[in-house]
């Protein structure tokens, strides 16, 4: 198989990794650079995209032009524009031209990465965003292109008692998430020292011509600057629900993030989502938001305007846990939040909007609009609430559609490049070549 895969930035370092071990295994294997200084040391074929001269002015910014490019970070929190677009949709079509793929491995957060999937769009290859899965975290799945339908999988299950036993860690809080594990001191001076090199490598990018996908360093600064000033603006408007109150929740997703970005499509607007809550809730009924713990771009002026502007919304203490926050209110409504996966296992109540996997397995646990979520919750008493036993089905599901393995970058993880893992995700690499072969076999059913 021709495997093209899409620069990530950090990321790239462990997918080099898989690509150097499916090459040896007889694939052809090629890149795709937007960031040249990501570039270096890469099996296979490598295509460094130039970057484009400066542009002319170009006609304002046109959804309908652009549809994928919606949600592209660069554009909408950084700056960038998008008269670049053409230059980068010239250059996929010479290296699609040129490499002729089979298949597609990116992501589909960065402009690149978008325009990259209108290319495998166009011309019918597939386009696959590998994707470590929440819970449990040592599997990931293949979602097409900017979706989170998961294609193929090796079908496995778990016994029941491990299943269940898993489930229970989950529901109690004792299976925590890798991103949210605490290092200890080495480990956060470690983080410290890789940080400044990755930031380095970036800055150094930017002097090269690289302007699309990272704040310069005096934007950067005013964007975390403003995200300083608006939560302490929270602070001063933050308080508990009190007693006598009925609320619902809204825990914050974090933005920019591919999660809410791309995936919560067409809820990717939270404070929007936010409105149509509390529109559809009785005049007795307020909504609650939780701000993310670490908070970013989704910490608005338009958030804060309408948390003061409408009297139904009480802002939580920005230290409140979500056990907390969860046991102060009726349940939660999330977009496409971790929290959503844990309220099937037992731990707390929530409607999800945008968790496919959920919608087919949990009905009970997922709503097609937020208006839809309000009602549940507030109409049916058992809607979102889940248990250890409903959590193991969902985990048996998750299983039946993924493959043995640990995705993260380097940064993030260091274990995402240990030999076992490296060698369980080009197997599942290859098992989806398998299956794609199949279903493009004279006669097969792609189903």
């Amino acid at each position: 198989m021709r495997i093209l895969f899409i620069e990530n930035r950090e990321k790239t370092r462990f997918w080099s990794a898989i690509a150097a071990r499916l090459e040896a295994n007889g694939h052809v294997v090629a890149w795709a650079v937007q960031n040249p200084m990501f570039a270096d040391g890469l099996p296979g074929q490598v295509f460094v995209m130039p970057f484009p001269a400066p542009a002319p002015a170009v006609a304002a910014w046109d959804p309908e032009e652009w549809p994928l490019l919606a949600t592209d970070r660069g554009r909408q929190y950084f700056e960038s524009g998008h008269a670049h677009y053409s230059h980068y949709e010239a250059q996929y079509r010479a290296i699609f031209d040129s490499f002729q793929p089979g298949l597609v491995l990116g992501e589909g957060t960065l402009f690149h990465e978008l325009l990259a999937v209108a290319e495998a769009r166009r011309r019918s290859i597939p386009y696959f965003h590998p994707s470590a899965e929440r819970y449990p975290q040592d599997r990931f799945c293949f979602f097409r292109d900017v979706t989170q339908e998961a294609y193929a999988g090796e079908g496995y299950q778990y016994p029941e008692e491990e299943a269940l036993s898993y489930a229970q860690r989950v529901a109690e809080g004792r299976e925590a998430l890798v991103y949210m594990r605490k290092r200890g001191r080495i480990g956060l001076m470690l983080r410290k020292l890789e940080w400044a090199w990755t930031r380095g490598r970036v800055f150094f990018a930017r002097l090269r011509g690289e302007r699309y996908n990272t704040p310069g360093p005096l934007l950067k600064w005013r964007l975390e600057r403003r995200v300083k000033q608006r939560l302490a603006q929270w602070h001063s408007l933050e308080r508990p629900v009190e007693a006598g109150e009925q609320a619902i929740l809204y825990p914050m997703q974090m933005a920019p993030e591919a999660n809410i970005d791309v995936w919560g499509r067409p809820y990717n607007d939270q404070v929007d989502v936010m409105r149509r809550i509390v529109a559809a809730a009785p005049a007795n009924v307020k909504l609650a938001i939780k701000c993310n713990p670490k908070p970013k771009y989704e910490m608005s002026d338009e958030l804060l305007a309408f948390a003061r502007s409408e009297p139904r919304v009480i802002l939580l203490p920005a230290a409140m846990r979500m056990p907390d926050a969860m046991a102060q209110c009726i349940g939660a409504i999330t977009i496409c939040g971790t929290v959503g996966f844990e309220a099937v296992f037992g731990r707390g109540r929530c409607i999800s909007v945008r968790h496919p996997v959920i919608t087919e397995n949990c009905p009970d646990h997922a709503a097609a609009t937020p208006e839809e979520a309000v009602r549940k919750l507030l109409g049916e008493p058992r809607s979102g609430i889940g248990s250890p036993v409903l959590g193991a089905r969902l985990l048996q599901a998750i299983a039946r559609r993924s493959y043995p393995g640990y995705i993260s970058d380097p940064f993030s993880s260091r274990a995402c490049l240990a030999p076992e893992n490296v060698a369980k995700v080009a197997q599942g690499v290859e098992q989806l070549v398998i299956h794609i072969e199949r279903a493009e076999a004279p006669g097969a059913n792609p189903s």
